[in-house]
């Protein structure tokens, strides 16, 4: 018996929808989320991450990159 392939589904919202909630998920329990902040460097000193964007520099104990995998390899790549 041939099995067919799972259905896929999307977000009623779009997938942008699930970054809002996650988004605000993390905001709700005491975390700071920063968004439409391309990062432009990342690097890892003191026992923390320190993301340089277009008009900040963020220190941080725990990231999540959420732009494309070609992008993430390029911000990680001196950590690889």
């Amino acid at each position: 018996k041939t099995q067919s392939p799972p259905k896929l589904t999307s977000l009623s919202q779009g997938t942008g929808d699930l970054c809002h909630r996650i988004a605000a998920y993390l905001e709700s329990n005491g975390h700071s989320v920063h968004t439409n902040s391309p990062a432009t460097q990342i690097s890892y000193q003191n026992d923390q991450w320190v993301i340089k964007t277009p008009n900040q520099m963020i220190h941080a104990r725990k990231i999540a990159l959420t732009c494309p995998a070609r992008i993430q390899a390029q911000l990680l790549s001196s950590h690889c």
